[in-house]
């Protein structure tokens, strides 16, 4: 793992998804709660914190709440099949950023 939090780069070998983000919370104000998927990673992720998070919970239903000082990740579980299996066959579904919440947003 080297970089800053605006340039990131993650080498992972067999890695599981907890691992880099104990790696990631050791380094950057990462801090996670929630069990992810079970998955093991080989793959390099690189670019900005919060994208490589992103790319390291593939898998995983979370939300990501921007904290003053880093991120806070909530593990909400595995990811739903739903939203990828209504497509039909051939069509590429893209899923969006999560959902951030800005300590200035208001939630209803």
């Amino acid at each position: 793992m080297q970089g800053f939090a605006d340039d990131v780069r993650v080498e992972a070998h067999g890695a599981t998804v907890a691992e880099i983000l104990a790696a990631l919370g050791q380094r950057f104000a990462v801090r996670y709660r929630g069990t992810p998927a079970s998955t093991s990673l080989t793959a390099t992720f690189e670019g900005p914190l919060r994208r490589v998070v992103v790319r390291v919970l593939e898998g995983n239903d979370y939300v990501i709440k921007r904290a003053s000082d880093g991120l806070d990740v909530i593990l909400l579980g595995p990811a739903s099949s739903a939203a990828t299996s209504a497509a039909s066959p051939g069509i590429v579904v893209r899923q969006r950023d999560p959902f951030v919440v800005n300590a200035r947003t208001p939630i209803d």
